[in-house]
């Protein structure tokens, strides 16, 4: 189903002669300033100060980060970065985070838990979070924040949950229990969500979402939602196929050139929101 996106780059090579050891004793950063983090860094701590031994990596100063190796949390309750600061930037580096966690086609998740692969950082790109037990990538209490180029699969809540103003660009997200994508107002492009519990995307106050696809969500029988649902704001440019509900749901806005296929199940294409034109469902213009 899923399981490509575990395949690990064992040829990977860390150059070590762009290291400088500074600070604390177990901080490494690169000649560019970032701080490099891998599994051996989290296990012993002192990423920065006050990160203890094990994960979460606690992240204690403002600054950019760079994953070093894919990191592997030992169960459902555990997170595996926490930022207690901003701004904080995270680059992934092509790495994953790893969680026990493992979801169904119908979005049954075992096992479940209160652990987040990335929680309250500014910015993450460039990676994967998998199998964690609640939500992938949480960004609650930062305005503006970012999320790209970012793969979130398989994890017991949300893949990516953000706020206010958040930009979330080239995510995709697959088989998350919850919303593959969730922000309260901002805007998501170039996505795709699919075989996600609940809705594909989700705006839950204003926004935007465009260029995007979003196929066969709404796979938990016990929730209700959406290919993409927008409480206000504009759809441009999508494609939502085979959806459970709604391949479109829009409450005070509309949308326009996107094409909506066999959503609702095997019923007919429904749709919402003020339709702008250009839309087509199924192989027609929608009315």
């Amino acid at each position: 189903m899923y399981t490509d996106i575990f395949t690990r780059n064992t040829g990977r090579v860390l150059l070590a002669t762009g290291l400088l050891l500074v600070g604390l004793a177990n901080e490494a950063r690169a000649v560019d300033g970032v701080v490099l983090i891998d599994q051996a860094k989290a296990m012993a701590g002192n990423v920065t100060p006050y990160d203890t031994p094990g994960f979460p990596v606690t992240i204690s100063q403002v600054g950019s980060y760079r994953l070093a190796s894919n990191l592997i949390v030992p169960d459902a309750n555990t997170t595996a970065i926490d930022a207690q600061v901003w701004p904080v930037f995270l680059d992934l580096n092509g790495f994953t985070i790893f969680g026990p966690t493992t979801c169904s086609a119908t979005a049954v998740c075992s096992p479940l838990g209160s652990g987040m692969g990335v929680k309250n950082v500014q910015s993450v790109v460039n990676g994967s979070v998998i199998g964690m037990g609640s939500t992938g990538i949480s960004i609650a209490s930062i305005s503006g924040a970012s999320i790209e180029r970012v793969v979130v699969v398989g994890n017991g809540g949300v893949g990516v949950l953000c706020t206010t103003n958040c930009v979330v660009n080239r995510v995709r997200a697959e088989y998350n229990k919850r919303d593959g994508i969730q922000i309260r107002s901002g805007v998501v492009s170039d996505s795709t969500s699919q075989n996600n519990g609940v809705s594909g995307i989700a705006v839950l106050d204003n926004g935007t979402v465009v260029n995007s696809v979003v196929n066969g969500n709404n796979t938990d029988p016990s929730a209700i939602g959406d290919g993409i649902y927008l409480n206000r704001g504009t759809v441009i440019g999508c494609t939502a196929v085979g959806n459970k509900h709604y391949g479109i749901r829009i409450g005070a806005g509309g949308y326009v050139n996107n094409a909506l296929i066999n959503n609702n199940g095997t019923g007919p294409q429904t749709w919402g929101g003020l339709q702008m034109g250009g839309n087509v469902c199924g192989n027609a213009l929608c009315p």
